[in-house]
């Protein structure tokens, strides 16, 4: 948890109150389904979205198809994240904590089927699409 503790991921403690310290089952991350994009687009708050999310854009059914994937070659779905077990609940965190895994980076299996290490946080890799808006490259499938 080294990594989520840092000021550029989550911040010191800032995940106690949620996951306190548990049972370290293994040391990945996948991502998950999520309701809603998160974030306002600014570079200081970008949006981001989970791979397998269903809410941009609105599926008809809860299968995602690869061609609604904007950037498959950067759409991360598993990293070393870290994966825990206690208090009676499973917790997978995923995103800026695969920063420490491997000499200050993680490695990354993304949609289209390549890995690649990331260099520090992930979630500090930022775009801005054509209106304007920013998001993070690695975790925000629904933009371009």
């Amino acid at each position: 948890m080294k990594a989520a503790d840092a000021v550029d991921c989550d911040g010191p403690g800032a995940l106690n109150p949620y996951f306190p310290p548990l049972e370290l089952y293994a040391t990945y991350g996948i991502a998950w389904h999520q309701a809603t994009k998160e974030g306002s687009g600014t570079q200081a708050d970008p949006y981001w979205q989970y791979p397998g999310s269903f809410s941009y854009p609105a599926p008809d059914t809860v299968t995602r198809y690869m061609a609604e994937i904007k950037r498959p070659a950067e759409t991360s779905l598993i990293n070393d994240g870290v994966t825990m077990v206690g208090g009676g609940y499973f917790v997978i965190t995923f995103g800026c904590e695969s920063a420490e895994m491997h000499q200050q980076g993680g490695n990354h299996v993304f949609l289209d089927g390549h890995a690649k290490r990331i260099a520090r946080n992930p979630e500090r890799y930022l775009k801005q699409n054509a209106q304007g808006a920013w998001f993070k490259q690695y975790f925000c499938f629904s933009e371009e």
